[in-house]
Formats: structure tokens, C-alpha cells, sequence
């Protein structure tokens, strides 16, 4: 972060990061002594319609997000770093309206291989590993988990997850939060 990177650091956004029952609830796994990683996103999915032909860097952000795992996209000194991240959907997210999906206990399986998307040079899984994990977890498909406005989801950094296209004809805004133990990078 240098001091002419675009962020918003209102009250609200404070606020939001340092609620109790998210910090509990992050404090719950990782112990008493945590900070918020500057691994943060504000994910936007616009009805799919809108994007048709826009493939480009960053479409996660505003996409499709591909299938990964948080450890993947962190540098390599915070190979070790005990990371949480907290997945908090704006409005309510059903199969409509790009929910999180994930393979659930993907995270035992440990890191897996991930490339670069031609189309957006992203970081992703590949198809045949998310069916593999899928697979040996005896899990048919993967997960799609609807959750409402002021749920908050908690992911290993190991998880495997994505999500999926907008089919709904609204906006959908969700928060990326990470956190981790203080003192590792």
C-alpha cells in the first residue's frame, strides 16, 4: 500500500473491520491476536448481460470470479501465514446472483497447482482439479452456499472456491476480509 493507492478508509469501512462479532469470530480460530490483512476486496457482479465480450484483468472483481484458493494470490514470505477469510455478501445471494461456491475440505488437500487465464491473467484452478478434489472428497459437485445480508462466511486460505455468474438482473456486492495472526507478513 503507498499513499496514492485508491482505497476508501471512512468510518464505515473502520467500522466494519473492527466489528466484535467478526473479530470473534475470526479470533475463535486463529486466537486472540489478529490484523486485518491488506488483502481486501469489494467484489461488484453486475447482471451477466452487462459483461458480454468483457474479458480483462481483474474480472473477478467484477465477474466471474475463478476457481482458487486465497493462499495462492499471497506472497511468498506468508507461505506460513495463518490466514482467515471473511466472504460478507451485501445483499442476499442465492443461485441467482453469483453466490460463493466451494468444495468443502478442499483446504486438507493443501495447495493446489494454479495457472494464469489467458483470458484475464488471473490466477485459477483448472476444471479437472476442482472434479478431482471434488472427486476424492466423495463430493459430486461443489458447493453453493445462499446466504443473506449480514451473514458472513469464514474460509480457510486453502479452501477452494469461485463464483458464478450474475443471472439476476440486479447488482450484487460482496466483501473480501482477510486477517491474520499479528506478526506473520
Amino acid at each position: 500500500v503507498r499513499a496514492d493507492t485508491d482505497m476508501h478508509v471512512g468510518p464505515q469501512t473502520f467500522n466494519f473491520l473492527t466489528n466484535h462479532r467478526v473479530l470473534d469470530a475470526v479470533e475463535s480460530i486463529l486466537g486472540g491476536e489478529i490484523y486485518s490483512n491488506p488483502i481486501q476486496n469489494v467484489r461488484i457482479k453486475p447482471p451477466n448481460g452487462a459483461l458480454k465480450g468483457q474479458q480483462q484483468f481483474g474480472q473477478g472483481l467484477i465477474g466471474v470470479t475463478p476457481w482458487h484458493q486465497d493462499k495462492a494470490v499471497c506472497t511468498s514470505d506468508a507461505a506460513d501465514t495463518q490466514l482467515v477469510t471473511v466472504w460478507a455478501p451485501l445483499h442476499d445471494v442465492d443461485e441467482s446472483n453469483s453466490p460463493i461456491i466451494i468444495v468443502p475440505e478442499s483446504h486438507k488437500k493443501g495447495l493446489a497447482p494454479h495457472c494464469v487465464s489467458q483470458s484475464t491473467r488471473e490466477l485459477t484452478l483448472p476444471p479437472e482439479t476442482i472434479d478431482s478434489t471434488c472427486n476424492s472428497l466423495g463430493h459430486k459437485e461443489p458447493l453453493v452456499l445462499p446466504m443473506k445480508r449480514g451473514d458472513i462466511l469464514l474460509l480457510h486460505n486453502l479452501t477452494m472456491h469461485a463464483c458464478i455468474e450474475n443471472h439476476s438482473s440486479n447488482m450484487r456486492f460482496s466483501l473480501d476480509l482477510r486477517y491474520n495472526v499479528t506478526g506473520q507478513p
